[in-house]
């Protein structure tokens, strides 16, 4: 549940105009990279038997849809840097599992 709420609050935050503006230099990459790697957490705890390549490979293409979703929102071209850098934190997010598991009392094998 918590994976699809942030996935909501991505495309709806992440629609309005100014939400480009908000994290500026480095830090834009920053903010990306965090709120992908908390997506794919989210949906790596709630799917634990889909691998975290797969949930990772799922949470990239989430960001690429989002960046042609900004196309239209935001009236700019593709942007190829945001979905890379979207994809290294659905990546490293997804990588949290087994950690993440073992805090919360999940048994990475069920």
């Amino acid at each position: 549940m918590a994976g699809i709420a942030l996935t909501v609050g991505l495309f709806v935050v992440g629609g309005r105009p100014e939400a480009g503006q908000v994290f500026k230099g480095n830090w834009h990459w920053v903010a990306h990279v965090i709120s992908y790697a908390l997506i794919a957490l989210a949906y790596a705890l709630a799917l634990p038997r889909l691998g975290v390549l797969y949930v990772a490979a799922i949470v990239a293409a989430i960001g690429g849809i989002h960046e042609i979703y900004e196309i239209e929102k935001h009236g700019h071209d593709f942007e190829t840097a945001d979905l890379l850098v979207n994809a290294l934190g659905a990546l490293l997010g997804s990588l949290l599992r087994p950690a993440a598991s073992a805090k919360v009392g999940f048994d990475e094998k069920h």
